[in-house]
């Protein structure tokens, strides 16, 4: 029996707009439901563009066909899924989700989350074939100039700036996948029957999957991407605090690639040490054999902390936007 979702939506990271030409959603027992953003989106990587479609919750659909046009590329591409066998692993996580987010990328790379608000769970990751659409019958009427025009003029009229294709290679580093849990400790309180457990960790991670809640999985060793963003809650005595960490992509990857080398398999140990009263907070990375962790330099990563509400440190290199810790 097919999954059933409830919603659809479309996805595509910042830096990569795309258009629609169809997105097509089949079931045995109905109409192919379809999802037709014609104008660019990007909404991050992960992350709903808000054109959502409806589905009947009665009727599960099993097969999925996309066309779209990446308009810094210049290109066109297909992909068509037959979805079942890519969806039954959900019915084993003890979660409920109802909407599926579709994600389109360069290089014709295709995603797939699983999403209930709360938490999204990258479910498949595909690559699809190149294929060839005139431009006229991509815009259903007679166009005069080029696709590289049409791409062009199409950024520049929705302020999106002409991307960098170098930034490709970045963005296949999103979706790597490493084995590390976190090992978060709290320290700087002399009675250690003070410090009050880790009540809450939201983790949303670069290949667009996130926990908004209490995500115990994060303390496991798994595989996973490289941690985007990461929140944590704790206490001292009467004392509540709030902590932010915002990784700056280029230079975290470049952090994990080196530790781990050829073997990503390796599992490791993330660690975070607080010590809220000092203002003093360390992140590193340590693996069997290792005589003592390797640190992550603060370049790597912003951070912000709160202390009953009130900002009480922020990194010399935050630079987010007031409001960013809200998710």
């Amino acid at each position: 029996m097919p999954f059933k979702f409830s919603s659809a939506e479309i996805s595509a990271d910042y830096n990569f707009p795309m258009e629609i030409y169809f997105c097509l959603l089949y079931s045995d027992k109905s109409n192919p439901y379809t999802i037709m953003p014609k104008h660019p989106f990007c909404s991050g990587w992960g992350k709903g563009s808000g054109k959502q479609v409806c589905l009947n919750t009665y009727n599960g659909f099993n097969r999925l066909e996309v066309a779209w046009l990446s308009l810094n590329e210049c290109r066109f591409y297909f992909g068509e899924l037959n979805i079942n066998n890519i969806l039954s692993p959900l019915t084993d996580d003890g979660k409920t989700y109802d909407n599926l987010i579709i994600g389109l990328a360069p290089n014709g790379n295709l995603a797939l989350w699983a999403n209930n608000g709360y938490s999204s769970r990258l479910i498949y990751y595909t690559k699809c074939k190149e294929v060839e659409i005139s431009i006229s019958e991509f815009l259903e009427y007679d166009y005069h100039h080029s696709l590289e025009h049409y791409c062009e003029q199409t950024l520049i009229e929705s302020d999106h700036a002409k991307g960098d294709l170098s930034k490709l290679f970045e963005f296949g580093k999103k979706m790597k996948k490493f084995c590390y849990r976190f090992c978060i400790s709290c320290i700087g309180s002399e009675n250690e029957d003070e410090i009050i457990p880790i009540v809450s960790t939201q983790t949303s991670y670069a290949d667009g999957s996130y926990n908004r809640k209490n995500d115990l999985d994060s303390m496991n060793f798994r595989e996973t991407s490289i941690p985007e963003r990461l929140n944590i809650n704790w206490g001292i005595h009467k004392k509540e605090y709030m902590l932010f960490l915002y990784f700056i992509d280029y230079n975290i990857y470049n952090v994990f690639e080196k530790f781990y080398g050829a073997h990503p398999d390796t599992k490791t140990d993330f660690i975070i040490r607080i010590d809220a009263e000092n203002k003093k907070y360390e992140l590193a990375l340590f693996r069997q054999g290792l005589k003592e962790p390797v640190a992550i330099p603060e370049s790597a990563y912003q951070l912000i902390v709160f202390k009953n509400k009130f900002e009480d440190f922020r990194s010399e290199n935050y630079d987010q936007p007031r409001g960013a810790w809200i998710w």
